[in-house]
């Protein structure tokens, strides 16, 4: 894992999510691109905006890209403090999934935050990134979690999201001093016409890669299987937590699945998430 993306929604102050980005990346060796999205200037007056209040909002969007443009230097030497080599700086303008999703593609991991507030906003955006199928390191709002890995779970339960999820993670868990694998009782199977699956074994996969793990077995039912990986991930301690982003079609069009979107909304440390 050698190049880690975090985007940085306010450019004058950096978060608890960019300083673990920050840390991870020095943890890792690797490099770290801060970027910012900044919101166009409109070309036309939006219908029912009076024209006081659009002079106001230019002034502000002007002012915005004008401090990101500035911005970078001071990303480096901030950066530089947690022992990172190697950054970058960007900023564009337009739709923060679209532009994160088009930026995701040379990066190996996209580090963005899980805002509070009006909960709908920020899953849409993550949501978006993982459908595309970035790799994303989603970190809870005002929570300060170290970016060194000591102590990771990973939920495995047969699904082709869950397997790209453990392969995506690999740097990150061969960093780490315990691994503890969650392994679903009744694992989902792969879908298709084949009767006979390819087999594959978490365990002998990591252990082959001189990862120790600790198993454990989940049991849940869909409705408590996200609270349910929850309560184990804390009762061992895990900083991180490694899965699939399971999805599943709503109105003709893919979402988040009711598991995912659950620890997406109530995880109280770093996911680690795959689709």
């Amino acid at each position: 894992m050698r190049d880690i993306l975090v985007y940085c929604d306010d450019c004058r102050s950096w978060s608890p999510t960019v300083r673990y980005a920050a840390e991870l990346a020095a943890t890792l060796d690797a490099s770290l691109t801060g970027l910012h999205v900044g919101t166009r200037v409109p070309l036309h007056t939006p219908p029912g905006m009076p024209r006081p209040l659009l002079a106001e909002f230019i002034a502000y969007v002007q002012d915005d890209i004008q401090a990101a443009m500035i911005a970078g230097t001071r990303f480096a030497e901030w950066a530089h403090q947690f022992g990172v080599k190697s950054t970058a700086w960007q900023v564009a303008l337009g739709d923060a999934a679209d532009i994160l999703c088009a930026a995701g593609n040379w990066n190996d991991v996209l580090v963005v935050e899980r805002s509070g507030g009006r909960i709908e906003e920020p899953l849409a955006l993550i949501s978006e990134v993982l459908l595309s199928g970035l790799a994303c390191l989603v970190v809870p709002e005002m929570t300060y979690a170290v970016g060194r890995l000591e102590r990771v779970a990973v939920a495995w339960n047969g699904s082709a999201a869950s397997t790209r999820a453990l392969h995506a993670a690999m740097p990150l868990l061969r960093r780490a001093a315990h691994v503890i694998l969650l392994l679903a009782a009744q694992p989902e199977r792969m879908q298709g016409d084949a009767t006979c699956e390819p087999a594959f074994d978490p365990r002998a996969y990591l252990r082959a890669r001189d990862i120790e793990v600790k198993t454990e077995s989940i049991e849940a039912n869909e409705d408590e299987a996200g609270d349910t990986l929850l309560t184990v991930a804390s009762r061992n301690r895990a900083d991180l937590l490694v899965m699939g982003a399971f999805s599943k079609r709503r109105f003709n069009e893919w979402a988040l699945g009711g598991t995912t979107r659950h620890v997406l909304q109530y995880a109280s440390l770093p996911l680690f998430m795959a689709h």
